[in-house]
């Protein structure tokens, strides 16, 4: 499948969290680290679903467990959660879209907020080492979004003039982008509960999965 070739000479750059993968199935992958750590030190027997309850109904579920279970070091519980080695997938039909995008020549890059280790947990979990030109952390670059400047640094390490930027916080990835002509924006729907009331229609185009048909009539040449 050829790109059209209005886009052969972009970047296309995503977001990690809630764009490439679903965050939930990452919080879920934790928990199952923390209930096993727990169990071997025999300080419970079965405490997935206890967390998995509360991730549906608090905002912040870790110490809403400490609250609930005194003798557990919630501090602990968060390093494991942020340094595991996670059991997370792609979104369905992502890999595919890099992939057509890599046999055409496209620049791929990452930019994601977060820790360094934690994000490059998830990065090498799902395995985008052989897909991603370029993979900025905030942490690593004392820069967040939706500060301009670190789109501005992806912009000065690419060998593109144009980029695409997929994510799925307006907020944070659309918004700031909204006055730059060298960008254009995605914006790609997540099943993220913090999100679900946040409208953002003012994108180059809105997807609700990387297998939506439009997201293919957009780029491609079909």
């Amino acid at each position: 499948m050829k790109l059209k070739k209005q886009f052969k000479d972009h970047s296309f750059v995503f977001d990690l969290d809630d764009t490439i993968f679903y965050e939930k199935n990452y919080v879920v992958s934790g928990f199952h680290a923390i209930s096993k750590s727990l169990f071997e030190k025999r300080l419970i027997n079965k405490k997935f679903n206890e967390l998995i309850n509360l991730y549906d109904n608090f905002n912040d579920p870790l110490q809403e467990f400490g609250k609930q279970n005194r003798d557990i070091n919630v501090d602990e519980l968060i390093k494991i959660m942020r340094e595991h080695s996670p059991k997370i997938k792609v979104r369905p039909g992502f890999k595919k879209f890099l992939n057509l995008l890599k046999e055409n020549g496209n620049e791929l890059g990452v930019i994601t907020n977060g820790r360094k280790k934690t994000q490059q947990n998830k990065f090498h979990s799902l395995g985008l080492q052989q897909y991603i030109d370029l993979f900025i952390v905030s942490s690593e670059v004392k820069l967040e979004k939706p500060d301009i400047k670190i789109f501005d640094l992806y912009r000065n390490q690419s060998n593109r003039k144009k980029f695409i930027f997929f994510g799925n916080n307006p907020g944070l990835d659309l918004v700031p982008l909204e006055n730059d002509v060298s960008w254009k924006t995605v914006f790609c729907e997540s099943n993220s509960k913090m999100l679900e009331n946040y409208e953002y229609m003012d994108s180059d185009l809105k997807i609700s999965s990387f297998m939506d048909k439009s997201l293919y009539k957009k780029f491609f040449n079909l």
